[in-house]
């Protein structure tokens, strides 16, 4: 018999109103209400604060958000792509030139992890109080819950995942489908904790770790989460042997 065809799944249906022109992309009335808008979401989250919030801090009346983003969706979309895209966009070059570039066997999951949390740790090198709100908005948004939010963030984020993904299981070719989801989930949370919550680390040490140092978190980082993905695959190799399985 003739296999049926799976249907294909549709890509999410992203909610969101087109942008109105602006005068410029370098607009300052445009950069103070994106400005706002960070600090702002990156403090009570995106579904907590409003467009009259935005605005009061922002200086500027609700009708120059209607002007320059039409809407706080349009709004939202603009501030990832000022902050987020360009991340994602180095990721996605770095690791797939990497895997280019390398026979199959040369690939390591530390370079595979170097590759993708360097363009975040970097991003965050000179800690700064701008970069810490953006280091805290992209935190407060991986946990963001309203439906059309996560749908525009999957659409988002799948090219960096998928990517991650497939250089992984390059690197540990026998690592299970659940496994390197389960570890790659990991990795991401560690990262999106380390920047903003570093600072605290100095405390308790201290002073010995420097919480300015981002190549040291960068160094520390890579192997014990490259190892963390090596333990998923062995353990479940181990219990793959045990007698009844």
């Amino acid at each position: 018999m003739a296999s049926k065809k799976r249907k294909k799944t549709a890509p999410p249906v992203i909610k969101r109103r087109t942008p109105r022109p602006n005068r410029s992309n370098g607009d300052a009335t445009r950069q103070k209400i994106l400005d706002a808008a960070e600090f702002l979401f990156a403090e009570h989250g995106y579904s907590a604060v409003s467009l009259r919030s935005i605005t009061a801090r922002a200086g500027v009346n609700v009708a120059a958000i209607h002007f320059h983003f039409a809407s706080k969706e349009a709004l939202f979309e603009a501030l990832f792509d000022r902050r987020v895209s360009p991340i994602n966009a180095a990721r996605v070059a770095a690791l797939d030139a990497l895997v280019q570039k390398a026979p199959d066997s040369a690939i390591s999951v530390e370079q595979v992890i170097e590759e993708f949390i360097k363009p975040h740790l970097m991003s965050s090198d000179s800690f700064d109080a701008g970069r810490i709100v953006m280091l805290q908005f992209m935190a407060r948004v991986a946990a963001e819950n309203d439906p059309d939010l996560q749908a525009f963030m999957n659409e988002r984020f799948f090219p960096p995942w998928r990517v991650l993904v497939q250089a992984t299981k390059r690197a540990l070719p026998d690592i299970a489908e659940n496994e390197v989801s389960w570890g790659l989930f990991f990795l991401l949370g560690a990262l999106y904790y380390v920047n903003p919550s570093r600072r605290w680390l100095t405390e308790v040490t201290q002073g010995k770790c420097d919480v300015n140092d981002t190549r040291s978190a960068y160094k520390y980082l890579v192997p014990f989460l490259a190892g963390g993905l090596r333990a998923l695959r062995d353990e479940t190799k181990k219990n793959a042997k045990r007698p009844g399985r």
